[in-house]
């Protein structure tokens, strides 16, 4: 599960009138801390504007993009789940076949039903996603 710090990038920018409490030069120090206080108050976001002023200007937009989670990479899901099988659901898409025709193979099955446009033909479609679920 990904932490959440509270902060977001709007939050960074906003002008606070406290002093920091955790000053740090460590991104990992910092996260840490965050991770720990992910309150997003004025304090988190005072110690946050403490350590990204105090880092190269040429690395500041990459740290708030860190710290607020608003960091672009150019990386799918398809290639992230090549490094960590599953841990990303990955539901293909096949061509299907009339519902009334197969109505046997979907009674007493966990699935997902879900309409999408088709914006070629101007049309609804129907998709049926089966999954196999674990019951907790």
């Amino acid at each position: 599960m990904l932490d959440v710090f509270g902060i977001s990038s709007k939050k960074l920018h906003r002008e606070v009138k406290i002093e920091p409490n955790f000053k740090t030069e460590d991104l990992v120090e910092l996260l840490k801390h965050l991770k720990e206080n992910n309150t997003g108050t004025d304090q988190d976001i005072a110690n946050v504007q403490y350590f990204i002023n105090n880092q190269n200007e040429k690395y500041k937009q990459l740290l708030e993009d860190i710290i607020s989670k608003s960091l672009t990479i150019g990386i799918n899901a398809k290639n992230i789940n090549k490094v960590w099988p599953g841990l990303i659901p990955d539901y293909e898409v096949q061509q299907g076949e009339r519902l009334e025709q197969n109505i046997d193979k979907v009674e007493n099955k966990n699935i997902i039903v879900t309409q999408k446009f088709d914006m070629q033909s101007r049309k609804w479609k129907c998709y049926i996603i089966f999954k196999k679920w674990k019951h907790l």
